[in-house]
């Protein structure tokens, strides 16, 4: 795959939607899951966050924290957190988030977000990379509810740019939104995916809307939880190191536009660690889920600073 390292500091941190991962035990979807295991290995990464383990009932944590296991053992990368458990956040409807590192990277320390909180669920973990420390997260946003997800949004911003450690952070991402960040020019840096579009299936819960003059709708996509990342200060590592836009969703049989729903975030003083950003767009990735993987490259000692107290100071 494209995508080669600049210098041996670099960490490579991805971002996975593996698209219902352990849903079915069909022999067509243990094929999937297999082509799932090949698209994590061909990254390389070093830190790999992890969207849409599918478990449910009494035993979800054990079934999630197997599949984590399962993803980990065919890449080669762990999700052992000190206490011996998988780095795995629950979610509140059978999705659950998790994160894989290579052996060798410590894990510190773990805290995991669901319930009231999130829809589905957000997990950090903070990895020490012999030196640097640095705050990872996997987080999937609510797919439904503008209203809902901007406040969502709101305590994400909140998760990552408040750490109860201080420590810088990166987040890989499906969050179901339009991002607002904008590119040098000004412009939007994600185009609208549904300008020009007849109204489809993700028009009532994706876009706004108001009537012209000839008594006809007219649809744009909602920013408005983007925005609140943008406000916060958070960097969108696509946008920070000026790579070309490249959808993560378009090329599943049910989709209808192409979107890029899938990121890379950093907090204000990772940013200018970051060194390159990446979108997987090979067969095998497009036949493995409905979403791409990202990814990005970071020096960890590049690190503006690193904060000593959870109100940032």
């Amino acid at each position: 795959m494209s995508g080669q390292r600049m210098n041996s500091n670099q960490v490579r941190f991805a971002s996975y939607n593996t698209l219902d991962y352990g849903l079915s035990d069909a022999p067509e979807e243990i094929d999937r899951r297999e082509r799932v295991h090949a698209v994590v290995g061909s990254i390389d990464a070093d830190v790999v966050a992890i969207q849409e383990l599918r478990a449910d009932g009494p035993e979800q944590a054990g079934r999630a924290a197997g599949l984590l296991r399962e993803i980990g053992e065919a890449a080669g990368l762990s999700c052992e957190l000190p206490d011996g458990s998988a780095a795995v956040a629950l979610g509140n409807v059978g999705f659950h988030v998790g994160l894989l590192w290579k052996p060798g990277i410590e894990p510190m320390s773990w805290r995991a977000w669901s319930g009231r909180q999130f829809w589905h669920s957000c997990g950090r973990v903070v990895l020490d990379f012999g030196g640097p420390r640095v705050g990872h997260i996997a987080f999937h946003g609510r797919p439904f509810g503008k209203f809902a997800r901007a406040d969502e949004f709101e305590r994400f911003a909140a998760v990552m740019l408040r750490p109860h450690d201080g420590y810088p952070t990166i987040a890989g991402l499906d969050g179901n939104i339009a991002y607002a960040h904008r590119a040098s020019g000004g412009a939007w840096y994600d185009p609208d995916p549904f300008a020009g579009q007849p109204v489809n299936r993700d028009t009532i819960h994706q876009c706004t809307w108001h009537t012209d003059e000839h008594g006809q709708r007219v649809f744009a996509v909602d920013r408005h939880p983007g925005e609140i990342l943008t406000v916060a200060g958070i960097v969108d590592a696509a946008v920070a190191t000026t790579a070309p836009w490249m959808p993560t969703t378009g090329h599943w049989y049910h989709d209808q536009v192409d979107r890029r729903i899938d990121a890379i975030l950093a907090t204000p003083d990772l940013a200018p660690a970051l060194l390159s950003y990446g979108v997987v767009s090979t067969d095998t990735a497009r036949a493995a889920s409905d979403h791409l993987p990202i990814f990005a490259d970071y020096d960890p000692h590049s690190i503006v600073r690193q904060f000593t107290d959870s109100d940032g100071s």
